[in-house]
């Protein structure tokens, strides 16, 4: 996914639009496609401001969200377990010593 197009470019956008313009001719005039310019003049209108949504995914929803721990530890080369305590996960005591 790109990056979103900068801060000034939308401030100089909201500008043209509160100024009378259209969103498309506002567009038009930066050099930007007519349907950002669309998108744009109606979050203005809703929102206020013109700021780029959030991107990516949002912290804690992916798919192996639930084997993060797991994952974490095996990256690290500690290993785990469930106490069976309710309290989570607690770490073994895992010496070359011990078989």
């Amino acid at each position: 996914m790109p990056a979103p197009l900068p801060e000034a470019l939308r401030t100089r956008f909201q500008r043209l639009i509160e100024e009378g313009l259209s969103g498309r001719a506002a567009a038009l005039r930066l050099k930007i496609s007519a349907a950002t310019g669309a998108r744009w003049s109606l979050a203005i209108r809703q929102r206020g401001d013109a700021t780029p949504a959030p991107q990516g995914r949002p912290k804690g929803k992916g798919k192996l969200d639930p084997h993060r721990v797991s994952l974490r530890s095996h990256r690290s080369g500690r290993r785990y377990h469930d106490a069976g305590t309710g309290g989570g996960l607690v770490r073994c005591n895992l010496s070359s010593s011990a078989s």
